[in-house]
Formats: C-alpha cells, sequence, structure tokens
C-alpha cells in the first residue's frame, strides 16, 4: 500500500512537472545587436512592460519568466521604445519570433504559435480592406449622388468582409484568445 501511494504521488508530481509554467519567447530581431529590448503589454490606456532582453552578436535574445505571462495582446519595443509590432500571448507561451526592422510588419515570422500566424493574417487583411475603405472614403468626397451610392455600397461590402473574417476565425479557433477579442470587438 505504501509503494502504491509513493508510485501515485511519482505520477501526480511528473503531470505536473509537464504542465506548462512560465514563458520562453525566443526573438531574432534584425538589424539590433547587443542592444536592450523590450516586450511591453496594455493595461487599460497606458502601456507597461513586461519583460527586458539583451540582444546577442546575432541579434537573437529571449524573452524568459518562471511566472506564465496573463494572456493578452503584448508588443515588442525597439532600443529607442518605440513599438515594433503586436504579439499574441495566451496559453502556449513558447515560441520564436523572427523580424527585420527595416521591413515591418511584413518580415515578422511566427514559429510555434497558431494564435500569433492568424492575428498576423488577419492583421494583413484588415490592413489591406482598410486602406480600401479610406481610398472610397476619399473618392465619396468629391463624387455626386448617383456615383456616392456605388461607393457606399462598395464601403459596405468590404466591412462585411472583414466582419466575415472575424467570424470565421471565431468559429475554426473557438475559445482562443483572438476569437475572444474578435467577439470583443462585435458590434451588437
Amino acid at each position: 500500500m505504501k509503494h502504491l501511494f509513493l508510485l501515485f504521488l511519482v505520477c501526480i508530481a511528473s503531470l505536473g512537472s509537464t504542465a506548462q509554467q512560465g514563458y520562453n519567447i525566443k526573438i531574432a530581431l534584425k538589424p539590433y545587436k547587443s542592444a536592450k529590448i523590450y516586450l511591453g503589454y496594455y493595461y487599460g490606456k497606458m502601456k507597461a512592460i513586461a519583460d527586458s532582453t539583451i540582444l546577442n552578436e546575432n541579434s537573437i535574445g529571449s524573452f524568459a519568466g518562471k511566472e506564465s505571462l496573463h494572456g493578452g495582446i503584448y508588443f515588442v519595443v525597439s532600443p529607442k521604445k518605440e513599438i515594433l509590432f503586436e504579439v499574441l500571448i495566451d496559453k502556449d507561451q513558447e515560441f520564436s519570433i523572427t523580424a527585420d526592422t527595416t521591413n515591418l510588419p511584413g518580415s515578422v515570422i511566427f514559429s510555434g504559435t497558431t494564435d500569433n500566424t492568424q492575428f498576423q493574417s488577419y492583421s494583413a487583411f484588415a490592413n489591406q480592406t482598410g486602406q480600401a475603405i479610406t481610398r472610397l472614403n476619399e473618392e465619396l468626397k468629391s463624387t455626386n449622388a448617383k456615383d456616392s451610392a456605388a461607393i457606399n455600397s462598395k464601403i459596405r461590402t468590404l466591412s462585411r468582409s472583414l466582419t466575415a473574417y472575424r467570424d470565421s476565425v471565431g468559429k475554426i479557433y473557438s475559445g482562443s484568445l483572438l476569437s475572444m477579442l474578435f467577439n470583443a470587438i462585435r458590434e451588437p
């Protein structure tokens, strides 16, 4: 009986040790070398620093800690204290980021994180759609009533496509942080 109890304790201890604790976000951020960068987060209207790392001569570093980070939208900050790009952090807190600051956001590549890959795809789609809506709004300023109806129709179509994109991500990745964010920004 004593051996059975010890075996039970060992099994419980091993289960606890396999659960992810802490975070480890590897980052390669060119062209910075031997420079300190930061991982920040939004706290209401304020911004705060969660961690920092010094990149080595190969532009590689790691944000790491023993306690897991709270889920949310974080951002990587340059040595000049400029926000470079955003990162979603949820349950999976072990992944890597590669980026070249001379080509942001296009050069940002995430590995080992579905949330960030989906967020990156959404951001590209939203940016492209937003630019199209901005162009149409500019056109709208200099058109007559007949043409403005057609332009407003195109704007509504683009807005609906953005909502449809969010809804599809919400269905496919139900329960993810990205899905929850999309539900939070949904119009009632």
